[in-house]
């Protein structure tokens, strides 16, 4: 995680580099009105379990147990999040001493998954239903899954933790807790040091301490909470009291379920967003009030929530449906006069008052420091990486929209610091060495081999067999990350190993997302073919075909060319161009995986790719 004091500087990423700067490397006017930052949405719905009826449905197929309506609504947003109130086991655990309780398969995840969830709470009075030693299971079936879990975890410091996620470079922080829990299994369920279990909202220090962690390396911190009476339609004193302690802790949003029924949602005068009872979404409900369902779109920009929509849903049988015209008006102006009782605005306070992951940083004269000039610079930098060749000064402010006197003044300051190159001759303009200094630093940090190694350790768990991640240097694939599987063959990829690219599947599949050219410009002719054993594409138009086919499949293939009797398919990870940073590859014995095992590999490796690419800020 970057420290406070780095984050508080102006921090500028253009494609492969990252430009950091402070106050000694450029000057800037200080503004109040700053661009925003993109704006992300974030879905929440309320109460999921897989009692029946939607216990057969997810028997039947997980991948649609929640229906068509979840899955649109839920899928179309950043990232979107439910809570699941259920135990889920594979059979074992004893059921708690309590009048209810709900167990559900590992399957769960997947449906959940299904319908467009990307992470999920436990932390609830269902949660451990079978026991805390049901824990590891839970927590394996969500990774396997691909779903993020909070509110639940092996000790104390797993329940508390957040889910990260990087939305267009701003990121979002996801925490859980409880503060329903029943006398007899509270203490028995609440976390603790070396104890697997729930994070509780009893523990409101305990629980502030992780909101101010998640505050100082997060632009957006989210809390979902369990919390309420059954049934009651406006929030407890102690509701407001939990929501205030951790606004004041730092969270953005706070949000919640348990009621079984809707609550108000709104702005507080801070400037936060709280919604104070989601009500039902995928559950056995009957009544009126308990089948009111939907779900909750908010827009953000850094920690300012901008938009707040609500999309009406109607459960029956168990699902969230898309209500008639007038049932959708009907809950959502149900939902709209819960707000008052709530003490909650239906409008943002004035603008910029939520602004930024990180205080700002303050000037000498008291104001706000925003840097619009930074941004034009950034915008300058990401052109001329993107040309790839010099360009005259006019042609910048023409395809940037600045004046052109703005552009001479940031190319005069960027060239002063190294970041810009002035070709006098031809009066063009190109990177500088600072900027090639600065990516190479950005390198040996390594960003990418960290945030890359759990998810490789997932998708090592979840597949069974070897994972690594390779980049692409010149015409061949370095390995920068090899995960092991139990009892697998041992692998000539170690970290730090490079291989011709046409002969290993990781290089394929980024040879196969980079443009025509830059593939014909690497492999002119034959000679710069490498072959083995007689194999491999042995000309440039043989290579064109076999990269057609690994775009038309989705994934690359290499059988036995690394090593005998091995086979491995890979996913090239491309950043928000489309340029491939790196690829991630599964090995495998050949005779032990038929083409439907290897099509459910490639899958697996596919979805570790989109996980990662949405923690780098991409697209999913």
């Amino acid at each position: 995680m970057p420290s406070t004091r780095a984050r508080r500087r102006v921090t500028l990423a253009a494609g492969g580099l990252v430009l950091v700067l402070g106050a000694a490397a450029v000057s800037v006017v200080v503004h109040r009105d700053a661009p925003p930052p993109p704006p992300v949405t974030i879905a929440f719905a309320g109460d999921v379990h897989f009692a029946p009826p939607l216990a057969g449905r997810l028997a039947k197929d997980p991948a649609t147990a929640l229906g068509t309506h979840a899955a649109s609504t839920l899928g179309a947003a950043d990232v979107a999040m439910v809570n699941l109130e259920t135990a889920v086991t594979e059979g074992g655990g004893r059921p708690a001493p309590k009048q209810f309780t709900f167990t559900a398969p590992p399957t769960a995840f997947e449906a959940l998954r299904g319908a467009g969830v990307d992470v999920t709470t436990m932390a609830n009075n269902h949660g451990l239903d079978h026991g805390a030693s049901q824990v590891p299971v839970a927590v394996r079936a969500a990774r396997e899954a691909g779903v993020a879990l909070v509110g639940i975890g092996r000790d104390e410091d797993a329940a508390y933790a957040p889910a990260w996620f990087t939305l267009r470079g701003q990121r979002v922080a996801v925490l859980s807790a409880t503060s329903v829990l029943d006398d007899e299994v509270r203490d028995a369920w609440t976390a603790g040091p070396g104890k697997p279990g729930l994070a509780s909202a009893k523990r409101v220090d305990r629980l502030r301490q992780a909101v101010r962690a998640a505050r100082e390396d997060a632009d957006l911190v989210v809390v979902y909470l369990h919390w309420g009476r059954e049934l009651v339609t406006c929030p407890a004193p102690a509701q407001r009291e939990l929501q205030g302690a951790l606004v004041g802790a730092g969270a953005d949003v706070v949000v919640g379920s348990h009621a079984h029924a809707l609550l108000g949602g709104g702005w507080t005068s801070t400037g936060a967003y709280v919604d104070y009872g989601l009500g039902n979404f995928g559950f056995y409900a009957k009544r009126e009030v308990t089948t009111q369902s939907g779900v909750l779109v908010l827009t953000a920009r850094g920690r300012q929530v901008t938009d707040a929509r609500w999309v009406p849903a109607r459960i029956r049988a168990g699902v969230p449906r898309a209500p008639s015209a007038e049932d959708a008006a009907a809950i959502g102006t149900a939902k709209a006069g819960l707000r008052e009782c709530a003490d909650l605005r239906a409008e943002p306070p004035s603008p910029g008052r939520r602004t930024g992951g990180a205080p700002a940083l303050p000037c000498e004269d008291g104001a706000v420091a925003n840097a619009p000039a930074a941004g034009h610079a950034l915008d300058v930098l990401e052109l001329l990486a993107r040309r790839g060749e010099p360009v005259p000064a006019a042609a910048i402010a023409r395809d940037l929209g600045l004046p052109r006197s703005t552009v001479y003044h940031l190319l005069s300051l960027l060239r002063d610091r190294g970041y810009v190159s002035h070709l006098e001759a031809e009066r063009r303009f190109g990177l500088g060495l600072a900027a090639y200094e600065l990516g190479a630093a950005y390198q040996r940090s390594a960003p990418l081999e960290r945030m890359s190694r759990a998810t490789l350790d997932r998708l090592v768990d979840a597949s069974g067999h070897n994972a690594h991640l390779a980049v692409l240097h010149g015409r061949d694939v370095l390995y920068v990350i090899e995960q092991r599987a139990p009892r697998r063959p041992h692998l000539v990829t170690d970290v730090g190993v490079r291989l011709p690219a046409t002969l290993t599947a990781t290089g394929l599949a980024m040879l196969a997302a980079l443009p025509a050219a830059q593939v014909r410009a690497l492999f002119p002719s034959a000679d710069a073919l490498v072959r083995r054993d007689g194999r491999g594409p042995d000309t440039p138009l043989r290579l064109k075909e076999v990269l057609t086919g690994v775009r038309r499949r989705g994934y690359a293939l290499e059988d036995g060319l690394v090593t005998p009797g091995l086979r491995s398919v890979a996913v090239a990870l491309a950043d928000h161009t489309g340029h491939p940073l790196a690829a991630v590859a599964v090995t495998f014995p050949a005779d032990e995986v038929d083409a439907a095992a290897e099509a459910a590999l490639a899958a697996l490796v596919t979805g570790a790719v989109r996980s990662l690419r949405r923690r780098l800020g991409g697209a999913p």
